[in-house]
């Protein structure tokens, strides 16, 4: 039994699908990864922060990543750039 497109959709929601999309498939990753944990750690919020200092869509502590921001050679790196899409 499958339940009706919107009803997924509410439940699944498939939000920056042209970034997802296009940075999943730069990077050889199922798109379904990412948008599941954007799902599970900030239900597509933008602005969400948790009580341990996580920020964002994936919830990264400023200071991871500020760390992956140096690991992949991201210039200019500002802590802002966490709650970007």
């Amino acid at each position: 039994f499958a339940s009706p497109l919107f009803i997924q959709r509410m439940a699944y929601p498939t939000y920056f699908s042209d970034l997802v999309e296009a940075e999943a498939a730069a990077r050889g990753l199922d798109p379904l990864l990412i948008y599941s944990l954007i799902r599970q750690e900030s239900f597509f919020e933008r602005g969400a922060r948790s009580f341990a200092a996580a920020q964002g869509l994936t919830q990264v502590i400023p200071s991871t990543a500020e760390w992956i921001a140096n690991a992949i050679g991201w210039p200019n790196f500002q802590p802002d750039d966490i709650y970007k899409p």
